[in-house]
């Protein structure tokens, strides 16, 4: 099977990832997040790879991003990673509605986060928040006001023993999934966000 990924997709494109340049931390304009790290730009050899693994359902590719991006977080945010580690946040992947989880066969924000709780040595906590609103794909979307409107309360959190949390998902790019996810959570949650791309 890794043979054939290869050969679908080369190496050196993964592997040019590493030479990109990451995109400083986003701080969003409200209470929501108290930061939102996103590795790369959502372009180039990152876009084709996140579509492949989205779209062409090639889910061996999240392995392989979430090792590049863990490398990313522990050379350019070595600082914010302690503080995470100190402060025992756990990482949650944005979930995807049931019915497009099982179009999809997978969730990508999860095997994502599955990869990366192991490389940053953070907990991973993947049931904890559900996605309980089938919503139009926001790729669909180009407007950011119903971008943000598309995704009123569609999340619930079944636990709330969590306080501190970092939000995983593939690309950010209005914030509003980020922003639905993490309204759900109790008023004093030290929340974050980490994306691939944004």
């Amino acid at each position: 099977m890794s043979l054939i990924l290869d050969l679908l997709f080369p190496p050196t494109d993964l592997a040019c990832l590493n030479l990109l340049p990451t995109q400083p931390v986003k701080y969003l304009p409200h209470r929501s997040l108290d930061g939102v790290i996103s590795i790369f730009k959502y372009q180039g050899p990152v876009k084709k790879t996140l579509i492949d693994l989205k779209f062409n359902f090639v889910s061996e590719l999240a392995s392989r991003l979430a090792i590049i991006a863990a490398n990313r977080v522990l050379l350019d945010f070595p600082n914010i990673l302690h503080y995470w580690q100190e402060n025992n946040f756990v990482l949650v992947p944005v979930p995807l509605h049931p019915s497009r989880q099982n179009w999809r066969g997978f969730n990508q924000s999860e095997l994502i986060c599955r990869h990366l709780s192991s490389s940053l040595n953070l907990d991973y906590q993947p049931n904890i928040l559900i996605r309980s609103k089938n919503t139009r794909p926001q790729t669909k979307i180009k407007d950011k006001l119903l971008r943000q409107s598309n995704l009123v309360a569609s999340f619930k959190l079944l636990h709330h023993q969590f306080s501190h949390v970092i939000l995983v998902d593939d690309v950010y790019t209005t914030g509003a999934t980020l922003t639905s996810a993490a309204s759900v959570f109790p008023e004093k949650s030290n929340l974050w966000g980490l994306t691939i791309a944004g």
